[in-house]
């Protein structure tokens, strides 16, 4: 059996709700070479049921229980035939050309998306794609990649090493990758990225640990300097003032603008954000 251009890989776990839309988004790719994995946390919900609906024999499920994301993510490699690996969570969707246009950009590449909400509708406008290829300091100082976008060559990811940690793990990787080959951008959407009230992005607080952590780690196995580790986690600490400004979080934005002050001067727009919430927690 030949195998094929794409392996795509589906995280999923009582994904009913969305999953058919997922699945159907490959299905309808203009690029018809691919086997889809769905790699199943132990659902309790009608999941299982929608993917067999399906009735493809290019689609299988690989149950696991119990285990996350990262897992999941790891055996969906370990099971992969394919040239390249694609990510597409069972939450988000891919336009018609997607495959084929990444066929000829790959080894590494990213694309810009649509934001959705929960409920499906736009939301907060466009995530664009960089406008130029990142190396592994640049995505290092700042993720381009949402991972539903990303398409590897999946030689690349032996070479680098499974997904690690329970959160940030695809930063991490694509830090790793691009140590081998930069991200290269593809600017035109291509796909749809939903948030969630449950997903990591609204879990402000262990966003806030789990960029740290893998600030450190990146930082030590390249080598870079004290000086240069504390200008990252400064700015880390700027971005999530930011995010827990957005959220009238006063509280967590004052422990990170503290934090800021144990690496250097804060930039003016902490320093306006925080005089902000200190009027705002005042009147609340």
């Amino acid at each position: 059996m030949t195998a094929p251009l794409f392996s795509v890989i589906m995280p999923t776990f009582n994904s009913g709700r969305f999953i058919t839309f997922a699945i159907r988004s490959v299905t309808q790719q203009t690029c018809d070479d691919w086997e889809l994995i769905v790699v199943d946390g132990g659902s309790t919900d009608n999941t299982l049921l929608a993917v067999s609906w399906f009735g493809d024999k290019r689609i299988r499920v690989v149950r696991q229980q119990g285990y996350g994301i990262a897992d999941a993510r790891n055996t969906g490699v370990r099971e992969a035939n394919g040239k390249y690996v694609a990510f597409l969570d069972s939450d988000d969707m891919w336009m018609p050309p997607k495959l084929e246009v990444c066929a000829e950009v790959a080894p590494f590449t990213c694309h810009s998306v649509y934001r959705l909400d929960w409920s499906g509708v736009f939301s907060s406008g466009t995530i664009e794609a960089p406008k130029s290829p990142k190396n592994a300091v640049e995505i290092l100082h700042e993720n381009p990649c949402v991972c539903s976008s990303v398409v590897v060559r999946r030689d690349y990811l032996k070479a680098t090493g499974e997904f690690r940690g329970a959160g940030c793990e695809d930063w991490d990787m694509w830090i790793r990758v691009a140590k081998l080959e930069p991200v290269t951008p593809i600017n035109p959407v291509l796909g749809y990225w939903r948030t969630s009230p449950e997903s990591m992005s609204s879990d402000l607080t262990k966003m806030d640990t789990d960029r740290l952590a893998v600030i450190d780690r990146a930082c030590d196995e390249m080598g870079m300097s004290k000086r240069q580790k504390r200008r990252l986690v400064k700015r880390h600490h700027e971005k999530m003032i930011r995010m827990f400004f957005g959220q009238r979080d006063w509280n967590s934005a004052e422990e990170a603008f503290n934090a800021i002050t144990m690496h250097g001067i804060p930039s003016f727009g902490a320093i306006w954000r925080m005089l902000v919430s200190v009027v705002k927690w005042g009147t609340a």
